[in-house]
């Protein structure tokens, strides 16, 4: 009923509206007799305007005519368009029939929406009285609410009532029991104290009591002995760790006698040994050095022996030559090949830098020295700084460096 939107109230103003209409039209029908009468008396007055210059002498035809004009002129400005007027009517009535026409339907409509009305309002009957019904409800739950969590409290109780009535019957067995056995023990009570005596009872206080004494006594020497028993426990406690650590220090004490008397055995191993290792080194290094020297002179019939005193001795031919004999040449090359021994012998350094090998070398040993050194084995690089320019052709590097104005300066780098 909401969504229709009061449809009584639009068929009503709707209603309103075609009567209204329909009045328009009504005052309307004669609109066209009134334009007819009009034209036909606009056709007088032109006769009559046409006999308007005989008319001239009479002042009152003249009068009467001009007020006419101005009536019927009145009369027309006041219908504004008489034919537009008709036109302008003519559209309202089409557009109301058509209203009418879309309206048609809506009696039958508004028919059907009393119906469905008269339906609710008959299916609403049921809910009559409800608001009422809901508050005495409420307020009877209210009444009722603390009764109910009383009964919510103690549901968990009721619950173990079963429980509880054992525990009660086995209680009151209990107590039967305890009763019966009370009962026992009075009786023997009774009993106990028809043979009780007093004096006696006065003696064993007594007894008891230089018992207690004696107890006390006992129970302060036996503090007293727990008490030197626990300190002789942490002295044997301690005794027993030192006896370890002394045990630790003696076998560690036999470990280093063994270590000392293995180190003495081997310092003098090494000791009595040390003469015999050096001059077996000095000979390895020696026949190195020889063999080096050999290629260098590229004469195999001399040698080279480097002396226990490190004094080195050439032989050719039979003659020994020491080391002060020697040309500045030979003593090059023999310099150089003892050292050459000794960088093998005591390096793993696989290269070598000769710095100004061939000094005080003529020309012709420096020529034969550059070609020997190329023929030393075991070495992977060579590296000779030399300001002789004999090695230039035979190596496969050769960087020439010039000094100009006090700096040194690369002039050139060939391979």
């Amino acid at each position: 009923m909401t969504d229709l939107n009061d449809p009584e109230g639009q068929i009503s103003s709707i209603e309103s509206l075609i009567t209204s209409k329909q009045k328009d039209l009504n005052s309307l029908k004669d609109v066209p007799l009134m334009i007819f009468s009009s034209l036909k008396q606009l056709n007088e007055l032109n006769n009559r305007f046409n006999l308007k210059d005989v008319l001239e002498g009479d002042p009152a035809e003249l009068k009467l005519a001009d007020e006419l004009i101005e009536a019927k002129t009145m009369e027309l400005k006041t219908l504004n368009s008489p034919e537009k007027e008709f036109e302008s009517l003519n559209k309202i009535i089409e557009k109301n029939l058509k209203e009418l026409k879309n309206l048609k339907n809506i009696p039958d409509l508004l028919g059907s929406c009393r119906q469905e009305k008269e339906k609710l309002l008959s299916k609403f009957l049921v809910f009559e009285g409800l608001d009422e019904k809901i508050s005495s409800l409420q307020e009877t739950i209210a009444n009722l609410e603390p009764d109910h969590n009383k009964y919510l409290q103690t549901l968990p109780l009721t619950l173990k009532i079963d429980e509880y009535t054992q525990e009660c019957r086995e209680l009151q067995d209990s107590i039967s029991s305890v009763n019966s056995a009370l009962n026992v023990d009075i009786r023997m009570q009774e009993k106990l104290l028809e043979d009780f005596s007093e004096p006696l009872l006065d003696k064993t206080i007594s007894q008891l009591e230089e018992l207690g004494k004696a107890a006390s006594s006992k129970m302060e020497a036996l503090k007293g002995a727990k008490k030197s028993m626990d300190k002789l426990a942490r002295d044997l406690a301690g005794m027993e760790a030192e006896f370890l650590k002394i045990k630790d220090i003696e076998k560690k004490q036999d470990n280093e006698k063994q270590f000392l008397s293995f180190s003495n055995f081997m310092r003098d191993t090494i000791k009595n040994s040390s003469e015999f290792i050096v001059n077996e080194f000095i000979g390895e290094i020696s026949q190195d050095a020889s063999n080096i020297y050999s290629e260098i002179m590229d004469d195999y019939s001399c040698g080279l022996k480097w002396q226990n005193d490190y004094d080195i001795e050439i032989e050719s031919a039979g003659d020994v030559k020491s080391f002060r004999q020697l040309s500045g040449g030979e003593r090059m090359s023999a310099a150089l090949a003892v050292r050459l021994a000794l960088l093998k012998a005591l390096s793993s350094c696989d290269f070598v830098f000769l710095d100004e090998p061939t000094q005080n070398m003529d020309e012709v040993r420096r020529e034969k020295l550059s070609q020997e050194i190329m023929k030393i084995r075991g070495f992977k690089q060579l590296f000779v700084i030399s300001h002789d320019d004999t090695f230039n052709e035979k190596y496969s590097n050769v960087i020439k460096i010039e000094k100009t104005d006090g700096e040194s300066r690369v002039v050139s780098c060939s391979t």
